[in-house]
């Protein structure tokens, strides 16, 4: 490994037996395998979102400055049925698109 690397470390954001403490009934769902992370326009900290394969949903997770993460709910659900008024019409989503953050 390069020098510049030796102190770089790699943990988990969130797991399944995590309890938020602004939603705690909500539960991260199994094998995410998409992810888009953003800055939250409305306040301090992050919105990471996650494509959930296996039950065919979509969370997003709100992480404060130092990405704990607070909050958690589901935008489409194991229906399909988008919980997000400005989503309703989406399909699950299989492709993010990224950017950098300014």
């Amino acid at each position: 490994m390069q020098d510049a690397f030796k102190t770089v470390g790699i943990f988990p954001l969130i797991s399944s037996e995590d309890i938020l403490e602004q939603s705690p009934g909500f539960v991260y769902g199994a094998q995410p395998d998409g992810a888009g992370f953003m800055r939250n326009p409305d306040g301090e900290g992050y919105i990471m979102l996650n494509n959930h394969e296996i039950n065919q949903s979509v969370s997003r997770v709100y992480l404060d400055k130092n990405l704990k993460p607070v909050k958690g709910e589901y935008i489409i659900d194991y229906t399909g049925g988008a919980k997000d008024s400005a989503l309703q019409h989406w399909p699950l989503l299989k492709n993010m698109v990224s950017a950098p953050c300014s």
